[in-house]
């Protein structure tokens, strides 16, 4: 059985090719999808956590909370120039806030409220025609 030939030279292209990518291109034009990287890599976390150690939260509700999140979040950076700090304004007064903690929070109230109007909406199984023995 051979090994290498090929493929060890496609990896090596990548790896090379990576390589310069990182060396000549502009650190403004790298850094600004990090951001937006960052942000939606941070809106899986309440899925994650709580999908995996908590029993409260639907599944429905935690997938709406990431779609909003992300949604938003991205909106926001990308209306702001893709920069990781937006301002909103208060009563007058102007805060400044981080785009991704902000769509976090946002992310975990929309789960919250989604998976209470779930359950609210669901019905009660010991109210059901089917009688399970």
């Amino acid at each position: 059985m051979r090994r290498g030939g090929c493929g060890q030279d496609r990896v090596a292209g990548r790896q090379a090719s990576a390589l310069a990518f990182t060396i000549f291109l502009p650190d403004a034009i790298c850094a600004r999808p990090a951001i937006a990287r960052r942000l939606w890599i941070l809106q899986t976390f309440p899925a994650l956590v709580f999908g995996l150690f908590t029993r409260w939260f639907r599944a429905e509700g935690l997938l709406l909370g990431w779609a909003t999140g992300t949604l938003w979040g991205s909106w926001t950076a990308w209306s702001n120039g893709l920069k990781p700090l937006a301002t909103i304004d208060l009563g007058g007064v102007s805060y400044g806030f981080y785009v991704g903690l902000g769509a976090l929070i946002l992310n975990v109230a929309v789960a919250a409220i989604a998976t209470l109007i779930l359950e609210w909406m669901r019905p009660d199984p010991r109210s059901s025609a089917i009688v399970r023995s």
